[in-house]
């Protein structure tokens, strides 16, 4: 029996930076990538997804500290991830 027919190999997760928001309707999952960007120091990505979600209106006050501490110096950055995120 063969299983996993999928093509995770093909995915670029880069493709969904240009995916407008109103098409995806689905907030969380940029929400979700604002996180994993974060996590894994693609602070550029955290700042384009953030801004993108304000220009089209979304309130997102939530993800300021992501934005706004994406703009520190990495040594700050894991000083907070220890205070802040544990």
């Amino acid at each position: 029996k063969m299983l996993g027919h999928d093509n995770y190999g093909t995915f670029n997760p880069d493709e969904i930076m240009t995916t407008c928001v109103s098409d995806l309707n689905q907030k969380k999952v940029l929400y979700s990538l604002i996180e994993s960007f974060f996590e894994t120091g693609q602070f550029k990505k955290v700042r384009k997804i953030y801004i993108m979600l304000i220009k089209k209106g979304y309130l997102v006050n939530k993800y300021f500290i992501y934005f706004f501490v994406s703009f520190l110096p990495i040594k700050c950055i894991n000083i907070l991830r220890k205070i802040i995120w544990g």
